[in-house]
């Protein structure tokens, strides 16, 4: 695969994975209100401590290994194990809200990503759910943008919005929020090395309580975010 520029591959990722790109990612938290109404974050140290465990042995972590498989496989043309792998990540969402949130924002994400050829690969795929991590993954392959990069991103563009969730319900401060963002630096650059070379046998989560707090929200009598 002859990788595209650097600075074009970078453009590439600050529009798929900015804020304004449609996905509407800001509507949801991932549990987190669940966690802050039942005030188990109420400081930076808490929300530091609670986005270094999805980090390394949560959500984030899963979603990083099937998106570093996805990648590979687009790039060698394996639809048939591409498609395997967006079951599997269908499969691994512990409840309702992480499934629509990452359907949701997996078809958003395709159907946004058209000028970047997202409708030949939504075709291959012949899915109604396409997960958010194997969505972003298949189109960078496709546009030849590295795997390391797109590792480093999907993570801190994950983190920011969680991070922004915070800020809004803590409530954090703007300068307790991009402190959190700089402490997550040195984990993200680790855990895109790592993710990289990962295999289905590195697949696991160990923040059960974090599920919960997901399925939880499911049933919260006053929401504002969608998970």
């Amino acid at each position: 695969m002859n990788e595209v520029a650097p600075t074009t591959a970078l453009l590439q990722l600050m529009t798929w994975l900015s804020p304004s790109f449609p996905t509407g990612a800001f509507a949801y938290s991932h549990g987190l209100e669940s966690a802050i109404q039942r005030e188990l974050i109420t400081c930076r140290s808490d929300a530091e401590e609670y986005l270094h465990d999805l980090i390394h042995t949560g959500s984030l972590w899963n979603d990083l290994v099937l998106a570093s498989l996805s990648w590979k496989a687009a790039t060698q043309e394996d639809i048939a194990f591409l498609c395997q792998l967006n079951e599997l990540a269908l499969a691994l969402c512990p409840g309702e809200d992480r499934f629509m949130e990452t359907t949701l924002q997996g078809d958003a994400f395709s159907k946004a990503a058209k000028p970047w050829g997202s409708e030949k690969i939504a075709l291959q795929l012949d899915s109604a759910d396409l997960a958010y991590p194997i969505a972003v993954a298949t189109i960078a392959a496709t546009n030849c943008v590295p795997l390391i990069a797109t590792l480093a991103a999907y993570q801190h563009s994950f983190c920011a919005n969680l991070v922004s969730v915070m800020m809004r319900l803590v409530p954090l401060g703007q300068t307790d929020g991009m402190q959190i963002l700089a402490d997550l630096e040195p984990h993200l650059a680790e855990l895109s090395m790592r993710a990289a070379t990962a295999s289905l046998d590195d697949l696991g989560s160990t923040t059960l309580h974090g599920d919960f707090l997901a399925m939880a929200h499911e049933h919260q009598h006053t929401r504002i975010f969608r998970s």
